[in-house]
């Protein structure tokens, strides 16, 4: 395991990508909840309130696989940065990028094909609906990856440049 000594800069710039990664998946899933979806019930923030308990059940089973991958993303970037620990960080974000966009794919499908196709909808349907279309914002995951994929690469970058070769005379 190579350890290497990045500017301090870069290191704090990663860590920060992949925090700011997470956040604003997370609040742009919650503020597509809240707003994108409008029944004749209400609006998304409404039918979250009326059942935060089904809300939570569907968007963990529609997010919840994304958000654990930013999340081990997060922890990785907090540790001793070794050779090791990048080329393991940069298959995480390209995951990131292909969880964000099957995730979101399926947001659409539920949202769409399921969840907001009942007729008289109970008050669980609803807020279900509401986090299947929250679910859509997902797709701005794979900005987020792919910036921290950049960082990643830009610093794996750096240490494959090869020593000087040394010839015998």
């Amino acid at each position: 395991m190579t350890s290497i000594d990045p500017p301090p800069s870069s290191v704090r710039d990663l860590r920060r990508a992949t925090l700011w990664t997470l956040f604003a998946t997370i609040l742009m899933v919650g503020g597509c909840s809240a707003t994108g979806t409008v029944t004749g019930r209400g609006g998304g923030a409404d039918l979250i309130a009326r059942s935060p308990l089904a809300f939570a059940k569907t968007i963990s089973v529609l997010r919840g696989s994304l958000l654990f991958v930013q999340l081990c993303l997060v922890l990785l970037a907090r540790g001793k940065l070794t050779t090791s620990r990048l080329k393991a960080m940069r298959s995480v974000p390209a995951l990131a990028i292909f969880l964000s966009l099957a995730t979101a794919y399926a947001g659409f499908v539920a949202a769409v094909a399921r969840l907001c196709s009942y007729a008289v909808p109970t008050l669980q349907e609803d807020a279900a609906c509401a986090a299947g279309g929250g679910s859509l914002a997902a797709i701005f995951s794979v900005i987020g990856g792919g910036i921290v994929l950049a960082f990643v690469n830009g610093m794996l970058g750096r240490l494959s440049v090869p020593p000087p070769k040394i010839q015998d005379q």
